[in-house]
């Protein structure tokens, strides 16, 4: 018997059965009704999820990298000020800084996410190390010394290509036009030199993570 013989006898038991019979049992083909006793289905990782999902958690990421970047930018932002307060110089700052964040959060949805649940002693290195860039930078003074050293590089960087930058004051004589792709390329110089340093930190805390986990034999692999 087909499937069509097969639902067509189903239907004409339906219409001859009481009415009480009908609301209690289950109609459907025998092929449609799941087995109860059956392995519960894995979902496929290819599949792609919907869209709110994904959305959802692009949007926790870059709330996420949105708070570290500008906490660790306090002193950076604040050093920054004092060579000028103008419109542009605070939204170069405030642009700059926002680049970071579009490309930690890309890189967490893309690649971060995955690596540190597949790697436990890279998710520790992960938060041991921007947690204490974090730390630093909330202890304004540590962090401007540290962040000092770093503008003042990126300074010599981006005058050397584009004229002396500490000559562009937060006066009525400041040009926007001159001011602005200097300081915004001055805060992506600097962003960079910090991350350098700060992934070399991370990695010789990972290395030791490595030695430490070789050398206990309880250690979770």
């Amino acid at each position: 018997m087909n499937s069509d013989e097969s639902g067509d006898d189903l239907f004409r038991l339906r219409e001859l059965a009481p009415v009480w019979l009908t609301a209690e049992l289950d109609w459907r083909p025998v092929t449609e009704i799941a087995n109860p006793y059956s392995a519960p289905s894995v979902a496929d990782p290819h599949v792609r999820e919907p869209d709110s999902l994904v959305s959802t958690g692009v949007a926790k990421s870059f709330m996420k990298w949105g708070a570290i970047c500008y906490v660790s930018a306090v002193p950076s932002f604040w050093a920054g000020l004092m060579t000028g307060s103008t419109f542009a110089h605070v939204s170069a700052m405030v642009l700059g800084i926002l680049c970071f964040v579009v490309a930690y959060t890309y890189a967490d949805v893309t690649y971060i996410r995955h690596a540190i649940s597949q790697n436990r002693r890279l998710r520790t290195a992960l938060r041991i190390g921007y947690g204490t860039r974090l730390v630093i930078s909330i202890i304004v003074p540590v962090g401007l010394m540290v962040d000092l050293w770093f503008g003042i590089l990126s300074i010599g960087i981006v005058s050397h290509f584009a004229g002396p930058i500490m000559q562009m004051r937060a006066d009525s004589v400041a040009d926007p036009a001159q001011v602005f792709p200097a300081v915004f390329a001055t805060t992506l110089i600097q962003g960079v030199l910090v991350n350098i340093v700060l992934a070399g930190y991370m990695a010789a805390v990972y290395a030791v993570l490595s030695l430490w986990d070789g050398k206990s034999p309880t250690a979770a692999r």
